[in-house]
């Protein structure tokens, strides 16, 4: 039903990129993934704050990302562009396996997530290497995990990124920009609308304790 979503109801398109998808997870073992451990759990630990905690108020994982602190020209001199896409790969699939767990047997099942990027510190001019990056994760999502989100919070945007954003923009399905919230402060009010505020953390306007 995604793959149909994401390719408008065309049933053709849709299963060439399913059978595409399958090939792809065989291919690169997809499924045994969370199995092992991510050889570079630490630099990305380090170099990009992130967590996954909690869930919104229709059961979709929640994920937190501190995207303007990320020093990826650091990052690339640990890891390689190819350990980074593996890493989103990685990413992607604790989110199914959390949309798994949060899903209702008996109900309606949880297919899609929240993410909360929050772009304090971004440098005043776009990195080409981010960039790229940002870019290989659009292809992964499209192309492998379609139609898997919710809402993306970008907030504490900095008018700098206006430029940035309008670079991306068309890199991204016209269905998936729909589900962008640019928020240049904190957003408090839009991220209550789907964050419970005990779940949500004090730093960005609710009572969880929790921090990032």
């Amino acid at each position: 039903l995604r793959f149909l979503r994401a390719r408008k109801m065309d049933k053709a398109a849709a299963l060439k990129q399913l059978i595409s998808e399958r090939m792809w997870r065989q291919r690169n073992d997809v499924d045994n993934l969370l199995l092992k451990r991510d050889p570079c759990e630490a630099i990305f630990s380090v170099i990009t704050p992130h967590a996954h905690h909690g869930f919104s108020k229709a059961g979709m994982p929640l994920y937190y990302e501190r995207s303007g602190e990320a020093e990826v020209p650091v990052l690339l001199t640990s890891a390689t562009r190819k350990q980074c896409a593996l890493r989103h790969v990685w990413h992607m699939e604790v989110m199914s396996r959390r949309m798994s767990t949060s899903s209702d047997p008996e109900g309606k099942p949880v297919t899609k997530q929240i993410e909360i990027r929050d772009l304090k510190g971004l440098a005043m001019s776009p990195n080409s290497a981010a960039m790229q990056l940002f870019k290989d994760t659009i292809y992964i999502d499209q192309t492998f995990y379609p139609e898997r989100l919710g809402k993306l919070f970008l907030i504490n945007a900095p008018y700098v990124f206006a430029p940035i954003y309008a670079i991306i923009k068309p890199w991204v399905d016209a269905n998936t920009i729909k589900k962008f919230v640019m928020c240049h402060s904190i957003g408090t009010a839009e991220l209550l609308k789907e964050i419970d505020a005990a779940i949500l953390p004090v730093e960005y306007g609710g009572e969880d304790p929790f921090q990032v």
